[in-house]
């Protein structure tokens, strides 16, 4: 099985504070950790995310075809892409933003890099 990641999520500019630990394996795809942090914070899903890291956007396929290129760097569709590509070590931080018409943020940091523990089953929250 591949290593764990422990994910610390906090909520910025929220007081009072808020935030998720998160155990994922390193494998996962940002798709699915966007589905992972929407069940941890009770959220509905019905809004626009993505993700960024450095100068990296991660995303949903833009299923409109506009293809927006807002000269922010490279952009990747979230199910091609899993957190051990980006191969992230332990401080290393990215964001996740959710629900875009109220600017939601996360500021989503690498706690540990774990092995896996026998008999546990990931994601876990």
């Amino acid at each position: 099985m591949s290593r764990i990641i422990q994910l610390r999520v906090t909520l910025t500019r929220v007081k009072p504070a808020t935030w998720r630990v998160l155990l994922v394996p390193e494998t996962i795809s940002f798709k699915s950790l966007h589905e992972v942090l929407l069940q941890s914070f009770d959220w509905s899903g019905y809004h626009m995310w993505q993700f960024q890291f450095r100068k990296t956007t991660i995303g949903p396929p833009d299923e409109d075809g506009l293809d927006v290129d807002l000269g922010l760097g490279d952009f990747i569709e979230a199910h091609e892409v899993t957190m051990a590509d980006l191969k992230f070590k332990e401080r290393n931080t990215f964001k996740y933003l959710y629900h875009f018409d109220d600017d939601w943020q996360a500021k989503c940091q690498i706690e540990a890099i774990l092995e896996p523990e026998e008999g546990q089953k990931y994601p876990w929250c």
